[in-house]
């Protein structure tokens, strides 16, 4: 009985107090109070009113709390009008169970955070130094659960934030930046119902905007984050780029899972920022490149798993479908299947600086080589990877390429590319490979197999140049180490073979190289059509050792004429040294001629071969005649068939020495 009255009496005075209380008598005391604390002035409008029957309200205006002295700006925060009355019976009669807020406004809210070039900030001094720091929440002892909060029933009618702006400004940078036309207004917001939420800002003037809806937050305060909340939100920026994400969210507090849709509908980048009178951030070849942009997928999982599912990106043109997992984030499992119908990835290339005239040179200072970062591959050795590739339809460096697959696999630092295979230019390519990261520096091996592409449309696409016609066939090997191109050069191993049939080399000929010194290496450039030198087959047999290619019997086959070149290309230093030998061989012979005039024919093809030197860099190859070799040869042919030179050796104690007198001769001449 006692303690019924004890409570009556508390509500009486509760409701009859602030009927006597000048509240405005009070303001200066308050100011100041407030002001002694947080050290800057602090004032309130005339407008305060104080109240708790029929409902506790509290309102006021023109609130503002000063910066620190020396600010640039008088107020750190300042409200234009404030306004919160909540439902005090309500709440006492059902024993502090239940918070009912009527409404809660605050209108032109402004804060601003300043942060001077020494340091200090418009925070400083909010909290006094030296003051005691709370003491650490003690855990609830065994046995005994910890206590609940005794409200169950949370709402709100009426929540808005209008027109408010959050200015953010670095002396020491000199940035500023500001966040205005804030409105934020949540309708129907209680715990146990999806609250209704509009936001909308300018970000440095541009337009922002979230609506939508998400909840419940739980049955009370004390199961906020436990069961499921239904989320349907729609975010917008700048009028062009919008984002739909709906779907679940269940127990985020205690083992949090998700189940989520998100859609972005197309839409023009290019527009976007153009609105915003801002360059687009990426220059393309295209200047209509990324016109259309959008994006969907559905994702969900929870603290160990993520999965995405039904993922469709649209890139002007091109639509691309993918799905993907991940999961053990400690060792990470990953696997993805990607599938693109088509795109020009020449489109999105930055443009191709234009080439200046000879003698016209640009003058720039040389920039210090930055020392390269060496490269942690520890997280590499985590990975478990699992992925395929599929592309329709795919140009890159103005190369055209077709039905292009591609699976891929990991464990453990060795990464295998299982079979790559792809078409172009008539014929195909396939290709398997390993990329070890398990030691220091990366190893990768690398087999080729190129099968019937047409090699001329090739490079001609690619290098926009004519150097080679034919069929291509090729089986090649590779293995290197490292991974910066310089060290990669030096550290290339391997060996293989390419085939070229019925084709040509284009730019040389090298049928009139070794039958005419004179004419075959003075060929005008400005000759109408470029030389070249058919063949039937060309055989390039090679090895790489530490970076050095070697071929000790390329072979050329023609109607007409063979070579065999012999020699190195360094790859590190991209040097030439080849030598090409002509050998010609039989041809049809016209039926109308006699023996003595073919036979006469093939002796004065023979006498006048010339082998060709390639040397140079890959840049600007040089072609020569070797004319130590041309001479070596008519010595050779001259000396040795010489009637004085058999009439020498025909005797028979002399007889045993020719050879070895031929040998002697051919090493003085063979010597440089």
């Amino acid at each position: 009985m006692h303690t019924y009255y004890r409570s009556t009496d508390h509500i009486a005075a509760l409701i009859i107090l602030p009927m006597f209380i000048d509240v405005q008598k009070y303001k200066p005391l308050i100011e100041k109070e407030v002001s002694k604390a947080t050290g800057r002035t602090f004032t309130i409008g005339d407008e305060i009113k104080l109240s708790l029957f029929p409902l506790a309200i509290l309102s006021f205006n023109n609130l503002h709390l000063g910066n620190p002295p020396g600010f640039e700006e008088k107020d750190f925060v300042s409200i234009k009008q404030f306004d919160a009355r909540v439902k005090l019976f309500a709440f006492l009669l059902s024993r502090f169970k239940e918070i009912k807020v009527k409404r809660f406004i605050i209108e032109e809210p402004r804060i601003v955070m300043e942060t001077q070039k020494d340091g200090r900030n418009s925070l400083d001094g909010i909290v006094k130094a030296g003051e005691t720091k709370p003491k650490a929440e003690q855990k609830p002892k065994e046995g005994k659960p910890a206590k609940s909060l005794p409200i169950q029933t949370f709402t709100v009618d009426e929540f808005a934030i209008t027109n408010g702006t959050i200015i953010l400004i670095d002396h020491s940078k000199g940035d500023r930046k500001e966040i205005s036309a804030i409105n934020l207004k949540l309708d129907d917001l209680s715990l146990d119902q999806p609250i209704s939420i509009f936001f909308s800002a300018l970000v440095e003037k541009y337009p922002f905007s979230l609506e939508g809806s998400a909840g419940p937050l739980g049955k009370d305060l004390n199961s906020i984050g436990k069961g499921t909340m239904h989320i349907d939100l729609s975010f917008t920026a700048l009028n062009h780029l919008k984002m739909d994400m709906k779907g679940n969210i269940i127990d985020p507090a205690t083992d949090p899972r998700f189940d989520l849709t998100f859609n972005t509908p197309s839409f023009s980048p290019r527009k976007m920022m153009s609105s915003i009178n801002q360059p687009f951030p990426v220059k393309t070849t295209d200047p209509k490149a990324f016109e259309k942009v959008g994006l969907s997928f559905h994702v969900n999982g929870d603290k160990t798993n993520v999965s995405i599912s039904d993922g469709l990106m649209l890139i002007d043109d091109s639509n691309l479908t993918f799905t993907a997992s991940a999961g053990e984030f400690s060792k990470p499992k990953i696997a993805f299947d990607v599938n693109l119908d088509g795109i020009d990835l020449d489109r999105y290339m930055p443009e191709k600086e234009k080439i200046k005239p000879k003698g016209e040179k640009e003058k720039k200072a040389k920039p210090q080589a930055a020392k390269k970062k060496k490269t942690d591959y520890a997280p590499l050795r985590k990975l478990e990877l699992d992925g395929k590739v599929k592309i329709g339809n795919l140009k890159v460096s103005n190369v055209k390429i077709q039905n292009i697959n591609v699976k891929i696999s990991g464990r453990n630092g060795i990464f295998k590319i299982h079979s790559a295979t792809l078409a172009m230019y008539d014929g195909s390519l396939a290709a398997t490979s390993v990329l070890n990261v398990t030691q220091e520096r990366p190893k990768t091996d690398i087999q080729l197999k190129v099968d019937s592409i047409q090699i001329a449309p090739l490079i001609k696409d690619l290098l926009n140049k004519e150097y080679i016609e034919g069929t291509t066939h090729a089986n090649i090997s590779l293995g290197m180490v490292g991974d910066d191109p310089k060290i990669i050069k030096k550290t290339l191993n391997g060996d293989g073979e390419l085939l070229f049939k019925d084709g040509a080399i284009i730019g040389i000929d090298l049928l009139g190289m070794v039958s005419n010194v004179e004419s075959a290496f003075s060929v005008s450039l400005e000759d109408e059509q470029q030389p070249k030198t058919e063949f039937t087959e060309l055989r390039a047999p090679f090895t790489i050792t530490n970076g050095v290619l070697n071929t000790s019997g390329t072979i050329l086959k023609s109607p007409v004429l063979q070579t065999v070149t012999t020699g190195k290309a360094n790859l590190p230093k991209e040097t030439l040294d080849f030598t090409v030998e002509p050998r010609f061989v039989a041809t049809s012979v016209d039926k109308a001629k006699t023996a003595e005039a073919e036979d006469e024919e093939k002796k004065k093809v023979t006498e006048i071969k010339v082998p060709v030197l390639i040397t140079g860099t890959f840049s600007d190859p040089k072609f020569r005649p070797d004319l130590r070799k041309i001479l070596q040869n008519a010595i050779e042919d001259e000396l040795f068939e010489s009637k004085e030179f058999k009439k020498i050796f025909k005797k028979e104690e002399l007889k045993l020495l020719e050879d070895t007198t031929k040998d002697l001769i051919r090493g003085i001449l063979k010597k440089k």
